[in-house]
């Protein structure tokens, strides 16, 4: 990914952006058209800022774990919010649930079992990996990690670039080896951080559920704008996100120091922009020309819809409705993620169809089992009022 050595600057930096973007809104609305009363504009802002602390944790959590996780995983672990919120709404708003959604809250979190269980065993690990030599691990980490075959492997090695080596080098030096992965603790830290990572998705979704049920039990007492909410809830988030990165730098990889966030968010800023900065090591800046301004755009302008678009759907429905809308993009996502053309490009195991299997079967329990039981209910009561009663086989009743 290309914001993967600035993942706290990206998480400031959207906050940043939202703000001027949803005031181009909110002045017109409030000065020109008038479709903000004033009477919006004098209600209190602290529970702005309680969604906004939710918020902050919520994306804070998420931003860092997207950056280190496949992404068929950063589609079907947030599904753990379905449960999640069920949880936290019978909690805090008595809220009460049938025999079918019960089920298929614990079906999605068999089918995010079956999905994780690879990282614990590992079955899903190359039995080969191209590894830099111990020496050259700076210099050519990211080079070696591109060789998926023995032969282009053993085939990487030094360029003219590195002539002024000659003394201690051959230009035709291999800078790569093949290795067995069972030999290497390379692949083994990799499953390491990616169920490191996905713990965190995982634990993302309680703020988000509480944010979602805070904000559904504000909306049905007041009748507010939208984008004006979620105006204040970025002016919020942006103080909280900023103290936020000190712990989020400390768990990067490479880990940054809080006296080296003014720097990692100086050289973010200029990824952003298309300036790479980082050269060497694992992950070097190579896509920060190509994906930097692209993705940024692209993402403040989805992820505005996203949030504006959930608001509308929590102020007209529920927090539950919010979460079972967003599966509706699973199946599809998942597979996106499997495209050549795609950055990397994540291949799809037969786990990973099996888990979205599970997943969705109990999406479709949780959001249609109840209502469905109670149609067929009411069709064979219907059935069994109007049948004749000389029809009745009566020596078959006790």
């Amino acid at each position: 990914m290309f914001q993967y050595n600035y993942p706290a600057f990206y998480n400031v930096w959207t906050s940043v952006l939202y703000i001027p973007l949803c005031y181009l809104y909110v002045y017109p609305a409030v000065h020109i058209t008038k479709s903000i009363p004033k009477e919006q504009l004098q209600l209190p802002k602290w529970p702005f800022a309680v969604m906004a602390t939710f918020d902050a944790l919520s994306s804070t959590m998420v931003m860092m774990a997207a950056t280190y996780l496949p992404g068929p995983l950063l589609v079907l672990l947030p599904q753990a919010a379905i449960p999640c919120s069920m949880v936290l709404s019978a909690i805090l708003l008595k809220a009460k649930y049938g025999a079918w959604q019960y089920f298929g809250a614990f079906t999605v979190l068999v089918g995010i079992g079956v999905v994780l269980e690879p990282l614990f065993s590992g079955r899903h690990l190359p039995e080969f990996l191209c590894v830099p030599r111990s020496d050259l691990v700076q210099e050519f980490c990211y080079t070696c990690e591109q060789q998926y075959t023995e032969l282009d492997c053993l085939a990487a090695r030094r360029t003219s670039m590195d002539l002024s080596d000659f003394r201690y080098f051959k230009i035709d030096d291999n800078v790569c080896s093949w290795e067995s992965s069972s030999s290497t603790s390379h692949d083994s830290e990799g499953s390491t951080m990616i169920l490191f990572w996905s713990s965190i998705m995982l634990l993302s979704t309680v703020p988000l559920s509480l944010s979602s049920i805070y904000k559904e039990s504000y909306s049905n007492r007041h009748e507010i704008d939208a984008v004006y909410i979620n105006l204040w809830i970025c002016v919020f988030q942006l103080f909280f996100s900023l103290p936020l990165s000190i712990p989020a730098g400390y768990l990067s990889s490479p880990s940054v120091g809080i006296y080296d966030l003014p720097t990692n968010f100086w050289n973010g800023l200029k990824c952003s922009i298309g300036i790479p900065s980082v050269t060497t090591g694992c992950h070097p800046d190579v896509n920060c020309p190509l994906y930097g301004p692209l993705s940024t755009a692209l993402y403040m302008l989805a992820n505005g819809a996203y949030s504006i678009l959930m608001i509308l759907i929590l102020k007209h429905g529920s927090a539950n409705l919010m979460f079972l809308a967003l599966t509706l993009v699973i199946p599809t996502s998942n597979l996106w993620f499997a495209l050549p053309f795609m950055p990397q490009r994540a291949p799809i195991h037969a786990s990973d169809l099996s888990g979205l299997i599970v997943i969705m079967v109990g999406l479709v329990c949780y959001r249609f089992g109840s209502s469905v039981a109670k149609k067929l209910c009411r069709n064979n009561s219907y059935s069994y009022e109007r049948a004749d009663p000389d029809d009745v086989d009566i020596n078959g009743l006790d």
